[in-house]
């Protein structure tokens, strides 16, 4: 089964570009811990899911930070863009993305994987590698936030040593936007 997985997925724009260049796709995951973006998401297809989440390490609720218009979140909120209120947040479900992938895929699907979740890919991507279920993706796509933060320099390392560890794996990684 070929499957997407749009980790950050906003209001759901990236879907019909993704599914154009890696699809078509069998089923398809949206996964947005916004509920003012995830409404904008069209589950009315039958082979899109959407789950109102935000990825990380571990199950559980997390305050999720938004910006003054409610459309931008994060869930560190020490962001440093986005118009981030730090006084202006919600709580929300967080799922163990590892666990997650072992649940929903197969070693036999074929992942395209995006993310683009405001600074949690350092942590999610590195759970990943640790718990060995980075096998499961076949495409990673990454948008990267390090300068969002404080201390850029350290996220640039973290993100140099990512890199590398999947340059050691059967996948393709691509940079995202």
């Amino acid at each position: 089964m070929k499957i997407l997985i749009d980790c950050g997925a906003s209001n759901g724009s990236a879907i019909e570009e993704l599914d154009n260049k890696y699809g078509p796709f069998d089923k398809i995951y949206a996964i947005e811990p916004n509920p003012e973006n995830a409404r904008h998401i069209n589950s009315e297809e039958s082979k899109l899911i959407k789950l109102e989440a935000a990825i990380s390490t571990e199950y559980g609720n997390t305050n999720l930070y938004l910006s003054e218009k409610y459309d931008g979140s994060t869930l560190y909120p020490n962001k440093l863009s986005g118009r981030i209120d730090i006084d202006n947040f919600i709580e929300v479900k967080a799922i163990d993305f590892s666990d997650w992938l072992t649940i929903n895929v197969s070693p036999d699907d074929y992942v395209v994987c995006k993310m683009d979740v405001e600074g949690a890919e350092f942590d999610v991507l590195e759970h990943l590698l640790k718990t060995k279920k980075m096998a499961l993706i076949n495409v990673l796509l990454v948008e990267w936030h390090p300068s969002r933060f404080p201390n850029p320099w350290k996220l640039r390392y973290r993100r140099f040593l990512i890199k590398m560890r999947l340059l050691f794996l059967p996948i393709i990684s691509e940079n995202w936007r």
